[in-house]
């Protein structure tokens, strides 16, 4: 086998057409290698952490707390009239 290898050698064009796939299999070997690297530094990046959230305010807003009740109770103090959760107006306490 080696013997007909040297003998294949001596022809320019066989020379030639080994040379070729030598070349293609090292660009072949090369770009797999070269892709290898690139996913790997693509899809290994570290994923970093978002800063710790800010911690409460020590106080409590009493706007919101307000905000927050009158969302909450079914009957509303409305201009000057005591409005039900239907929408409906009533003159006094004793209507309810």
């Amino acid at each position: 086998m080696l013997k007909e290898f040297m003998l294949r050698m001596k022809q320019a064009e066989n020379r030639r057409l080994f040379a070729t796939l030598i070349t293609a299999k090292v660009a072949g070997v090369l770009l797999v290698l070269a892709l290898m690297k690139g996913f790997s530094w693509y899809f290994a990046t570290p994923a970093f952490a978002d800063d710790a959230a800010a911690a409460p305010p020590a106080y409590i807003n009493p706007i919101n707390t307000m905000w927050d009740r009158h969302c909450v109770v079914p009957r509303v103090l409305h201009a000057g009239g005591l409005h039900d959760a239907r929408g409906g107006l009533r003159a006094n306490a004793r209507d309810r």
